[in-house]
């Protein structure tokens, strides 16, 4: 075996990779300040799944949040506080959601857990 092809074999193998189950899903985190922790936990049970509550919420106030708020012109984005004891919420987001989540959390130089909780 030539020396390229030693190189480039470590990067293959036989293994079959599962299909995901659930394409256009994977895993992701919100970070919703204690306060509010409950209250988000409420909206996702009346909504059936985080999933589903957050693509609500676009549909509801996308248009607002533009519309209001105008872009930011700072370098650095805007995080929540840590002193919000901030409580962790485990999802699976369709990719069409989390996509433009973060173009909003973007054009507002917020975080997108900080976009999220905007919402509320």
């Amino acid at each position: 075996m030539s020396e390229q092809n030693k190189k480039t074999d470590k990067f293959f193998h036989e293994r079959k990779l599962r299909d995901s189950r659930r394409s256009g899903y994977f895993t992701a985190d919100l970070y919703v300040p204690f306060q509010l922790y409950s209250y988000a936990l409420e909206r996702i049970q009346k909504n059936k799944s985080l999933s589903a509550y957050l693509e609500i919420l676009l549909k509801e106030y996308r248009e607002q949040m533009i519309q209001i708020k105008r872009p930011h012109s700072l370098e650095r984005t805007s995080y929540q506080r840590k002193s919000q004891d901030l409580k962790r919420l485990s999802f699976r987001p369709k990719e069409k959601d989390w996509a433009e989540l973060r173009t909003i959390a973007r054009y507002l130089g917020i975080s997108m857990c900080k976009t999220f909780v905007h919402f509320f």
